[in-house]
């Protein structure tokens, strides 16, 4: 189960949905697999949420567990995804310059606020 959190998370409503879905989650299937998430504020300001988008991309991949029989080298065939979505910024600033960050790893950004036309540009974003 990998699941990061920052101090504040538990308070996040985000963060309770993805604790009762990983409870019921092991309760119907038995499985160890869980949701996890790692909540940053950017507190609105473009280089707090650069440093953070790109904290996100280092995170992008991780190795998979290895057989203790034997030792893991770790390559592109051992690693899963780790961060598999964004929720980006309010404002459209933001969301832009974060894509340039996170866009070449094909990370995708769901930005609930940002109402720029120039994000509707497929080549772009």
């Amino acid at each position: 189960m990998v699941t990061e959190t920052h101090q504040h998370a538990t308070s996040c409503p985000c963060a309770s949905n993805a604790n009762s879905l990983n409870y019921l989650h092991v309760i119907i299937t038995g499985t160890n697999i869980a949701l996890g998430y790692d909540i940053r504020n950017s507190v609105n300001n473009v280089d707090v949420a650069l440093d953070a988008a790109l904290d996100f991309t280092t995170l992008r991949k991780r190795p998979k567990a290895c057989d203790s029989s034997r030792e893991c080298e770790c390559s592109e065939n051992t690693t899963q995804p780790y961060v598999v979505a964004l929720i980006g910024g309010a404002r459209s600033e933001i969301s832009q310059r974060v894509n340039t960050v996170v866009g070449p790893s094909s990370l995708p950004q769901i930005s609930y606020s940002s109402t720029s036309v120039s994000l509707s540009d497929k080549t772009n974003y």
